[in-house]
């Protein structure tokens, strides 16, 4: 064989390797906000880990589809801070918390993230929470009256999910970019654990680890 026709095999090896590491195991992705100061800064470019990424834990840092957007184009970056059949608390204002005492003078009402096969209690105050989920990530034609859930047009006190889902939140509670506003996660809109900067105007920060 010619050197020139082995370089050229060479060259168009590299290339395909780089195409595969990009498309399954590696991806580079833009810091779009100030949520999550000081972890990440806006603007900066970090590498995200897509190899086999299936085992999720909380507080992973991870790059996922926005949930609100059909066509799965947006791409958001927030912190696991619940895992699937976990049960959180919430309050008026949105605040967060795993403890039942999350404020002493208003209370907190438990919400349950959907795990795979297990059932999800309805309730007043995660009807509309559930209902979303359902027609947005499960195919499920539900809608919210007087409070409770209906699928079908029947009224159901519990509901199923096909898959695992997170609660997920900028580290900032003051950016809304997270579960917040648009509910829980599901586990097939991650795209990846968010892993090194690469790319930044603070030279300290290059190469710094996302934790």
């Amino acid at each position: 064989m010619k050197p020139i026709v082995k370089i050229a095999l060479a060259l168009v090896g590299a290339v395909l390797i780089a195409v595969l590491l990009r498309l399954f195991a590696v991806g580079t992705y833009s810091v779009p906000f100030e949520g999550m100061e000081p972890a990440l800064h806006r603007g900066e470019r970090i590498l995200v880990n897509k190899w086999n990424y299936g085992r999720i834990h909380r507080r992973d840092v991870i790059v996922f589809q926005d949930p609100s957007v059909e066509d799965g184009k947006k791409t958001l970056i927030g912190r696991v801070m619940a895992m699937p059949g976990e049960v959180i608390y919430m309050d008026h204002e949105f605040h967060f918390s795993h403890a039942v005492n999350l404020q002493d003078t208003l209370p907190a009402q438990p919400i349950m993230v959907p795990l795979k096969d297990i059932e999800v209690p309805v309730r007043p105050w995660n009807a509309t929470l559930m209902r979303n989920t359902l027609t947005l990530h499960e195919n499920q034609p539900a809608e919210v009256k007087n409070g409770k859930l209906y699928i079908d047009g029947k009224e159901t006190p519990h509901c199923n999910f096909t898959q695992n889902y997170y609660w997920v939140m900028t580290d900032n509670e003051s950016t809304l970019s997270d579960s917040r506003l648009f509910g829980f996660v599901p586990e097939d809109h991650i795209i990846g654990k968010a892993t090194r900067i690469w790319f930044t105007t603070q030279l300290s920060r290059l190469w710094k680890k996302v934790e």
